[in-house]
């Protein structure tokens, strides 16, 4: 095994900006970046990574799936979720507040390989049992919940952004979010209501 090389810093960089020269300088000095960046500066975060060719484990919300340059590297697999499961709660301690601990809709992203591997998703659900039904301005069908996808579907299917929990690239391909499959570039409806963020997948042969 390789030793550990501690970066160490001076000068009071305790709180500094990671986007100041001083802080990318330290950053290009790092093999591997473990860090909970600001939600809201999250792209920014993830970009200044992946333009240094970093490798990295960071928390971030998890509706940054459908961010769209965030969710490129995911569908490219060159981002992927951690071994923590999307149904598994993080805590965030805040000393400073009535509450000391705080659950967060959140979730590790990182580029560095680990083996677990998501299984094959068996639903037990069938498309010719089931009255699954198409988007007003797409041509897929809706999808609530990850377990109803159908096993015998082939077809393009809305899903919600939790089935990157359980995606399995031999079993299913990403083609994209929903606003690239919307006919009039828009959020999805379907039955004249608007539906929540979508990521569009087909099962593959």
């Amino acid at each position: 095994r390789g030793k550990i090389r501690d970066v160490i810093w001076s000068g009071g960089l305790g709180g500094l900006d990671f986007r100041s020269d001083a802080a990318v300088a330290l950053l290009k000095r790092a093999d591997i970046i473990v860090t909970n960046p600001p939600f809201s500066l999250f792209r920014e975060f993830i970009d200044l990574l992946m333009e240094n060719d970093k490798k990295f484990l960071a928390i971030g919300n998890k509706n940054a799936i459908g961010y769209k340059t965030f969710f490129n590297l995911i569908k490219e697999s060159k981002v992927h979720t951690g071994v923590r499961r999307f149904r598994e709660i993080l805590y965030f301690s805040t000393p400073d507040d009535p509450m000391p601990t705080k659950d967060i809709p959140a979730v590790w992203f990182t580029n560095l390989s680990h083996n677990f591997m998501r299984p094959y998703l068996a639903t037990g659900k069938k498309y010719s049992d089931n009255k699954f039904v198409k988007y007003d301005n797409a041509d897929a069908i809706n999808i609530d919940k990850v377990k109803d996808i159908p096993m015998d579907y082939f077809g393009t299917m809305g899903v919600p952004i939790t089935f990157i929990d359980k995606y399995n690239p031999d079993q299913f391909e990403i083609l994209g979010l929903d606003r690239d499959y919307t006919t009039d570039r828009r959020g999805l409806k379907l039955n004249g209501r608007d539906i929540y963020h979508r990521i569009f997948i087909r099962r593959k042969k």
